[in-house]
């Protein structure tokens, strides 16, 4: 086992100040002492949002009390590490000057980890555009959405105009891509139309063009379950799956148990339905659910009692020289795969995966020196989610998969999330 560590990390510091014996130190010199704990081999995969591999990040193995273990510069995407049972590995990062720590529990029958990090944004460009949309005489409303920026209802007028200030374009090949629906009084689909532009165009027309019945679909989306609720959006995304963005979303707003929405069928070869959903008490619900393909129409239920739901935590304290400690529990109500922790100071922001545990602690581990900046200070919110994958039937199953920094940031999956932030 020994050897096992010797040829995966840097065995020479923490680990000897920690068990000197295991070293090869004279007997009681130094460190804890004892004997060393159980390791596990685990594959630690890094991979970014399109799945290819970062390279560059720095590695750190925990004791389950936080203590360092050992740590690892990995020049690849992957690099197999020995982890104690029942300790931790975090990866940390750099992005647009603000620093990421991500951290998942290993327990013994885990043998493979893969996180998925976020990346440097390609050089983009900023800049004001307007929209100006011909909508015909049955159109009532319009949406206009794309890549790179979150959807705008308009209300009736011809022409419709939109103004997206600040556009980034964060595909950085200086191409914008427009898609505009029109809608009728009840909601539905009755033109559209797409045009790729130049960020560098400030004035955008786009003419709609009618659609007839069987050039639209329907998803009926549903909710079901006892519950106390406020508000609940339903929208239809569709992402690029050769890049970043958004190619079309369509939302809607409102409480009734069911509700269709309607959109183009060239929009939609695939797309994902998604459900937000705000407790009386304050926290959360989201569903996600992944359409391959589309027929004239779909159904997507959310049964809103499924999984069991975060209870509002307790900001952790900041505790002096060490990382603090951070409490958490779960209601009564079905398990998931796993838990989440997201917490964030002015400068760094942690998310942790944990098996699940129905009330539980987080001691966030110690930091060499390398790494102090990564240290929580004063936390400014504190995130906990309970995560169910729907395909995945275990921790084991949820960690070899790309685990997201954050758990409402899943790509193409089906997904349940239930989260509770500080008040």
């Amino acid at each position: 086992m020994l050897a096992s560590c010797l040829l995966s990390l840097d065995c020479s510091g923490t680990f000897c100040d920690a068990y000197p014996e295991a070293c090869g130190a004279a007997e009681g010199g130094g460190g804890s002492g004892g004997a060393p704990p159980a390791l596990i081999d685990v594959a630690v995969s890094l991979v970014d949002v399109l799945g290819e591999p970062v390279p560059g990040a720095i590695i750190l193995i925990s004791e389950p009390d936080g203590r360092v273990f050992a740590t690892n510069d990995t020049p690849v995407g992957a690099r197999t590490v020995s982890v104690p049972v029942d300790g931790y590995v975090s990866v940390f990062q750099t992005v647009d000057a603000r620093d990421f720590a991500f951290t998942a529990a290993v327990s013994s029958d885990v043998s493979a980890l893969t996180f998925r990090l976020p990346v440097q944004e390609v050089e983009s460009r900023s800049t004001n555009i307007t929209v100006s949309v011909d909508c015909q005489s049955d159109c009532e409303g319009a949406e206009l959405s794309g890549s790179c920026f979150d959807p705008i209802l308009a209300t009736p007028g011809n022409p419709l105009t939109f103004d997206i200030p600040s556009y980034v374009d964060c595909r950085g090949d200086g191409v914008i891509d427009l898609f505009a629906v029109g809608y009728s009084t009840i909601g539905f689909a009755t033109s559209a139309t797409t045009k790729t532009a130049s960020v560098g165009s400030t004035i955008q027309l786009l003419s709609l063009t009618s659609l007839d019945v069987d050039e639209t679909v329907s998803l009926s989306m549903k909710t079901e379950g006892e519950i106390g609720v406020t508000a609940i959006r339903r929208a239809v995304r569709v992402p690029y799956m050769d890049g970043r963005g958004f190619g079309f979303s369509r939302s809607r707003t409102g409480l009734p148990t069911s509700m269709s929405l309607s959109v183009p069928k060239a929009y939609v070869p695939r797309a994902d339905a998604q459900f937000f959903v705000d407790l009386t008490d304050g926290r959360q619900l989201f569903r996600q659910e992944w359409f391959e393909s589309f027929g004239s129409e779909a159904t997507s239920t959310f049964a809103l009692t499924s999984l069991a739901i975060p209870a509002v935590p307790s900001s952790p304290e900041e505790s002096g020289s060490t990382q603090p400690t951070a409490l958490y529990s779960v209601d009564d109500g079905a398990p998931g795969d796993a838990v989440q922790l997201r917490v964030l100071d002015s400068d760094v922001e942690w998310a942790v995966t944990l098996s699940w545990d129905g009330s539980g602690a987080f001691r966030f581990p110690d930091l060499p020196d390398d790494l102090a900046r990564f240290k929580l200070g004063s936390v400014d919110a504190y995130e906990v989610m309970a995560v169910d994958r729907d395909n995945a039937d275990s921790y084991t199953e949820f960690v070899s998969q790309p685990i997201y920094s954050h758990a409402r940031q899943h790509g193409v999956e089906s997904v349940t999330v239930a989260s509770s932030k500080t008040p």
